[in-house]
């Protein structure tokens, strides 16, 4: 084992025995089971491909939320831009690749993995999510449709533009 996956592996045990001494996730699901989906979260939002692949093997909860942001780890894989972590998320059974999480303390703005890739201009992201499926046409108080999400939240227009021209989707947006 490298050096650094074996700091990634002590790194995410720690987390593990953390999160199961505090009861981790919602409260719906047993310690382990939420330190395990902790975990898959950690690892998705750093970009570990083997550890996310050994979490869902472990059984961790593909959807469940941080406590603190609320966000999933396709949210953080796509707000990070790891396209082979988001592409196995996507692939996983259980999958909800529409999910929003409050982007406010007002909860009148809500962020898909979608829009948290646009804004963080990762185009091959934003293309990996429009291939699998995900509703580009999500709206809410904040977020207008993809289409129109460069002029409100600054994303640059060519990175939508180029997202909308990589799909092989090609919705209509």
């Amino acid at each position: 084992m490298s050096s650094a996956r074996a700091v990634r592996v002590l790194a995410a045990l720690a987390l593990l025995a953390l999160a199961a001494a505090q009861g981790a996730g919602s409260g719906d699901e047993d310690p382990a089971q939420g330190a395990v989906s902790a975990s898959l979260r950690m690892h998705a939002k750093a970009g570990y491909l083997p550890e996310v692949n050994d979490a869902l093997a472990a059984g961790a909860e593909v959807d469940g939320r941080d406590a603190v942001s609320g966000k999933t780890a396709l949210m953080l894989a796509a707000e990070g831009g790891h396209e082979e972590v988001a592409d196995v998320l996507l692939m996983h059974a259980n999958a909800d690749k529409d999910l929003q999480v409050p982007g406010n303390a007002k909860a009148d703005a809500f962020f898909s993995a979608l829009m948290l890739a646009a804004q963080h201009d990762h185009v091959e992201m934003v293309q990996l999510l429009m291939h699998h499926g995900v509703d580009a046409t999500l709206v809410n108080a904040a977020t207008p449709p993809l289409n129109a999400a460069a002029l409100a939240t600054g994303v640059r227009g060519d990175l939508i533009k180029a997202a909308i021209a990589g799909s092989s989707d090609e919705k209509e947006l």
